[in-house]
């Protein structure tokens, strides 16, 4: 179906969408006792033409008025349609206004059939339809699935807001994409005038990720500045893990980095009665709010330009603190459980555009962890059982870390029955 606007003089049979003073007394027949009105036509074609016509010109031909549309139909494939008019144009121009279109945030400006605009992951625009006539159903295509609605990250729990099968049946929606690529946003309406839709493209950009990679150093059983001793991966000022990435400014728009890390711990004692006692995630993954505190990992924020190459920097040094080895009445630490059953840990990229309305996005992620065993022998902590992958390398990705507590939540030992470790 097309919405026309024509100022012509016709003696056709019209259908009109908004009717002029004369349209009730003349529907049908000439509408010469007002030539010069400007007066929208509703022209159908049959069901398969149905799409926005990307252009349409009035031609003279054999003193008969033609209207011509250049359409694409269901299936993709562009059509042509010549209707003859007994009809004297007043001019041979007509302008053409498609009968739906989307109204974006990215764009700032009405999208048109075919339109392909940029815009950058992590950046929530708002699509709205818009229809001169009443909508009796809506629907949204998009051409991806790496899309959100949004994504709330605090130091308590992180979840991804997903965009659900009723945002995609209103008029508006909003959303962000999550990967650089091309996609199209298709709406599609149903009316009293049949099915219409319409598209805009939009040109996704994002960060490139050169490199994610990092350096391991020992796990070792030391004495804190107090003289407390501890068993670590690394120790302060002297991390086990230096974790960096290397990224460029590929989007259009400017942003933020940052760490996001997520921990799955086990850690096991067992006293001098043969009671076993552990501090464990029980296979879940929570944040890691280190010693800040925050969802950002260290606090460390790092701007990037487009055009720009940023190193962004995190360190750790897990470890567990030992007692006293003159009064313990514990025997032996674990931490992990052993080299098939690592304390695990996730350490996501993520990427926020300086926009109006953004969520921070994942852009890549680390993987790595450690196990060890201290055993008191002879009134002295002696290390076993280590492991740790050396240097492990990260890969870029777009999965979001999520959460519900953090490690500072779990701090409480469960006891349980008596038995070797």
């Amino acid at each position: 179906s097309s919405n026309l606007i024509f100022r012509v003089s016709c003696s056709h049979s019209v259908r009109f969408i908004s009717n002029p003073p004369w349209a009730k007394d003349n529907p049908d027949r000439s509408c010469a006792t007002n030539p010069d009105s400007l007066f929208v036509l509703y022209i159908p074609l049959d069901s398969n033409d149905h799409g926005l016509y990307k252009q349409h010109k009035a031609v003279l031909s054999n003193a008969r008025y033609m209207h011509r549309v250049t359409a694409v139909n269901a299936l993709g494939r562009r059509i042509q349609k010549e209707k003859n008019m007994n009809a004297e144009p007043i001019n041979t121009h007509s302008n053409f206004e498609p009968a739906i279109r989307i109204v974006c945030s990215w764009v700032r400006r009405s999208g048109q059939f075919g339109d392909t605009y940029p815009v950058t992951i992590g950046d929530i625009g708002t699509h709205q339809i818009v229809c001169p006539f009443p909508i009796i159903s809506a629907e949204w295509t998009i051409s991806t699935t790496n899309i959100v609605a949004g994504f709330s990250p605090t130091s308590q729990a992180g979840s991804v807001i997903p965009v659900t099968a009723a945002m995609l049946t209103s008029q508006e929606i909003a959303f962000a994409f999550t990967t650089p690529g091309e996609y199209v946003v298709t709406a599609i309406i149903v009316s009293e005038f049949g099915t219409q839709f319409t598209s805009n493209t939009f040109v996704v950009t994002g960060p490139s990720v050169t490199s994610i990679n990092s350096v391991t150093a020992s796990i070792l059983i030391y004495n804190d500045a107090n003289g407390n001793p501890w068993m670590g991966f690394g120790r302060p000022g002297s991390p086990g893990i230096e974790i960096g990435a290397d990224v460029v400014g590929d989007s259009i728009d400017d942003g933020q980095l940052c760490f996001i890390q997520l921990a799955q711990n086990y850690r096991e004692c067992m006293d001098t009665s043969g009671w076993t006692y552990d501090l464990s995630t029980n296979g879940q993954w929570i944040l890691d709010v280190g010693l800040t505190g925050d969802f950002i990992y260290q606090n460390t924020v790092v701007a990037i330009s487009t055009g720009q190459t940023k190193w962004i920097y995190a360190t750790d040094a897990p470890g567990t603190q030992l007692p006293n080895p003159a009064t313990s009445s514990y025997l032996a630490f674990l931490v992990g459980e052993g080299p098939a059953n690592l304390e695990s840990y996730q350490t996501f990229l993520m990427f926020r555009p300086n926009t109006g309305n953004s969520v921070w996005v994942p852009i890549a992620r680390l993987e790595w962890g450690w196990t060890a065993m201290a055993q008191l022998l002879n009134g002295v902590w002696v290390l076993s059982e280590t492991y740790g992958p050396e240097n492990p390398v990260g890969e870029s990705l777009n999965t979001f870390p999520q959460w519900s507590t953090n490690t500072a939540a779990r701090t409480e030992w469960n006891r349980r029955i008596a038995q070797t470790i």
